[in-house]
């Protein structure tokens, strides 16, 4: 992650991927405000991702915290886009992103895109990965 937010405990990048879908504030995983926050999940080895789903916050907050989203793939030196949302979210929004049948790599990230000069707070409750070897 580009950033830790700190709520008594830290918001880290495993809440995204502990198979809580039903996330409560303490369990999410959360950026600080900042310019471009980002999370990124290693998948442990190459993979040919098919489908991103996010999971928003489901407990609260204002409508928009998931906006210009981008979820790129990667490996060591190569990068591929696999899709992007325009947002914005509410509480309880999921949203499934397909990646083109090519796209392979060990790495997702999710970014926002902050507007310039604007720094915004990346929160997900659960970041779901789905593809093959």
């Amino acid at each position: 992650m580009s950033s830790v937010f700190v709520n008594g405990i830290p918001l880290v990048s495993e809440f995204a991927v502990d198979n809580d879908t039903e996330c409560k504030f303490n369990t999410i995983a959360a950026t600080r405000h900042q310019m471009n926050p980002w999370i990124q999940i290693d998948l442990g080895l190459s993979a040919y991702v098919l489908q991103v789903l996010i999971h928003a916050r489901q407990d609260c907050c204002e409508p928009g915290r998931l906006h210009n989203v981008s979820i790129t793939v990667a490996d060591v030196g190569h990068q591929q886009e696999c899709g992007f949302y325009p947002g914005p979210t509410n509480a309880h929004d999921r949203i499934l992103v397909f990646c083109k049948q090519s796209t392979r790599g060990r790495y997702v990230t999710l970014m926002i895109h902050s507007r310039p000069g604007a720094c915004d707070l990346l929160q997900v409750c659960e970041i779901q990965i789905y593809g093959h070897r």
